[in-house]
């Protein structure tokens, strides 16, 4: 099921809890694009994080019969208004998960980072973001539903695909995989034909998947996927092995991809013409065979230590000295480095790292191994740590907020407004005359 609360100076509830319904056409999903694509951000509004948060927890409070109650904030600035996280750390019972959109500067998330980590849920930032960041939200919001689902991440590469050209993407899954989603993102899911290849030699194609029992093959606005338990009703039977998703180019829906570019946007029409559509592949299990990666700091100033640790575990019991466990990690200057992490106890992985330049530091965790049938597997997940000069200051506080007579003033503003004790026809008269009611108050409050 999926809520919606969005949030500047206020927090409102934007879409009730609704179930998702079916793959791509379910009905809590469609209103949950639409809420999505019909937001208009607020250039005049504060930014009160907390109000978000303890609005979001109302939403989910009173829902039973779901298994996990989880909240994502998303957000691309700094607390500026009450209320503050720190004023609703207290309610909050379920996990919680946020992703910034921005510099660590911008979003200075000294109280994201402490509401995250009490909860089970972590941050993620993206920093500057690039020209090859193209996926790197959805990578983020991906990766978060599969821990709210207890799935790993098997593999996460992108790539480009030409009209005549052909990929063949192996990923392996083990006896330990229950089950399986191979994700495609792309702006053009129609301009790539999307197969997957069986440990035995077998093409599953969307046509196959609708007739084999546990499997199935989805095309949304921007993704398809297969979803599939093991083992696969092929011939041989496809269960633990090597896998290959196979993408090849449609000449036909390329050209109409290459049609629905808006014209202004020169620069994805120059992309595609030199290089084809871009993709992200996402193979995500259910599994017994697991990996926890972390990332901890001991300041968020620029010198702090960044400890990355990882933990393998298959049917609970630690995957000691059977795999080896590197980080990728992108600097804030976007320079590139590998850093091995070293197992401290069995199954348990750890580095550190020195952030000396102010930033973000986007880490991603690759672990490769054996099964304890000798299976080969792959594990995934990406961490990010940050540091800003002044990021040690402590976040800001409702307490920090004077309460004196220009507060008051300002609540009786707010009650006149939203109570209807000032009507909409003077609002609108005073607006004209250059005076907006409602800047004035939120202006008065960000001084109160």
């Amino acid at each position: 099921a999926i809520g919606i609360v969005s949030f500047d100076t206020d927090a409102q509830d934007v879409m009730p809890v609704t179930l998702a319904g079916p793959p791509v056409f379910g009905a809590g999903r469609g209103l949950a694009r639409d809420a999505v694509q019909d937001h208009t951000p607020n250039p005049a509004g504060l930014t009160a994080i907390g109000d978000g948060v303890e609005k979001a927890h109302d939403l989910l409070a009173p829902e039973t019969g779901f298994d996990i109650r989880a909240t994502i904030v998303f957000t691309d600035g700094h607390e500026t208004a009450s209320k503050f996280i720190s004023d609703v750390t207290g309610l909050v019972d379920e996990r919680v998960y946020a992703i910034g959109l921005g510099t660590a500067e911008q979003i200075q998330p000294t109280a994201l980072t402490s509401l995250t980590n009490g909860t089970g849920g972590y941050l993620l930032l993206t920093g500057e973001l690039g020209s090859t960041d193209t996926f790197l939200l959805a990578k983020y919001y991906m990766q978060i539903l599969a821990g709210v689902n207890n799935e790993d991440i098997v593999l996460d590469p992108q790539g480009w695909l030409a009209p005549g050209q052909r990929h063949r993407i192996p990923f392996t899954l083990t006896e330990a995989d229950i089950s399986s989603d191979a994700i495609l993102l792309c702006p053009g899911p129609e301009a790539i034909r999307f197969a997957l290849e069986t440990p035995d030699g077998s093409i599953i194609t969307p046509a196959d998947a609708a007739a084999l029992p546990g499997m199935r093959f989805v095309v949304g606005q921007n993704a398809s996927y297969y979803r599939f338990t093991l083992p696969v009703a092929t011939g041989a039977g496809a269960a633990g092995g090597r896998w290959h998703a196979l993408l090849e180019a449609d000449d036909k829906g390329f050209k109409r991809y290459l049609a629905s570019i808006d014209r202004k946007d020169r620069e994805t029409q120059r992309q595609a013409a030199a290089h084809g559509l871009p993709y992200s592949l996402n193979i995500h299990a259910y599994s017994n065979l697991r990996m926890r990666a972390a990332l901890a700091q001991d300041g968020l100033e620029p010198g702090a230590s960044l400890t990355l640790r990882a933990v393998l575990t298959e049917y609970g019991l630690p995957v000691a000295r059977r795999a080896r466990v590197r980080a990728e990690v992108l600097r804030p200057d976007a320079t590139l480095t590998t850093l091995p992490l070293k197992e401290v106890a069995p199954g348990i992985f750890e580095a550190r790292l020195t952030a000396a330049q102010p930033g973000v530091y986007r880490c991603t965790v690759k672990a490769i191994g054996r099964s304890l049938r000798q299976r080969p597997f792959t594990r995934e997940q990406i961490v990010t740590g940050q540091v800003w000069r002044g990021g040690n200051e402590p976040p800001p506080r409702g307490s920090d907020t004077p309460k004196g007579d220009g507060h008051a003033a300002c609540e009786l503003l707010r009650c006149m407004i939203d109570s209807g004790g000032i009507s909409r026809e003077l609002l609108a008269r005073l607006r004209a005359l250059g005076i907006d009611l409602e800047v004035l108050r939120k202006c008065c409050e960000a001084v109160t």
